[in-house]
């Protein structure tokens, strides 16, 4: 089957049971559950539906049976949408992205206190006061000089001034007058 047609599939499979389970779901134990990716198999035969729960308090495992005994509830609603022809099997497997960017945002703070309360990781201070200064050296000297040349030169080109006695008048007249 194409795959933009399976990608569409998905993402009107995916907002059809998020709809259904924000309002609809008789179980209060699965309000917290929020279905973040679909899968569909090439034939259409097999859905994996991945999911996270909001409310830590349930085990995955006990979600999962739950999910499994509310899956008529979920093909219903997909039949009801008349997006596919045959209801897939559905399966439910536990997102875990949100614990492995947890993770991960944990590792790097780590690593930034690690930074920072190494001094062997900075090296030595000193050197970057001198480069500063140095640099600040070098401006001073700079402007310094663009500040005595800068009498020498009209609108701050690096041209020789023209003297206004040798300026050629044709280029100032108007020839489009004959008209």
């Amino acid at each position: 089957m194409n795959s933009i047609k399976i990608e569409r599939l998905q993402k009107e499979i995916l907002h059809i049971v998020n709809i259904a389970f924000q309002g609809e779901i008789a179980d209060s134990r699965l309000f917290g559950v929020e279905f973040t990716h679909a899968k569909l198999a090439s034939d259409l035969g097999v859905l994996k539906l991945f999911f996270h729960c909001l409310d830590n308090e349930i085990p995955q495992e006990k979600i999962i049976g739950l999910l499994n005994r509310s899956s008529g509830f979920i093909k219903n609603q997909i039949a009801g949408a008349h997006i596919m022809r045959f209801i897939p099997q559905i399966i439910f497997e536990f997102d875990d992205t949100a614990q492995r960017v947890e993770r991960i945002e944990q590792i790097l703070q780590s690593i930034a206190y690690e930074k920072r309360n190494n001094e062997d990781y900075y090296g030595d201070d000193d050197f970057e006061t001198d480069i500063q200064q140095e640099d600040l050296e070098d401006y001073s000297s700079e402007d310094d000089q663009y500040d005595q040349h800068e009498e020498d030169y009209e609108f701050g080109f690096d041209d020789e001034k023209i003297p206004d006695d040798e300026l050629d008048d044709d280029i100032f007249s108007d020839e489009d007058d004959d008209d």
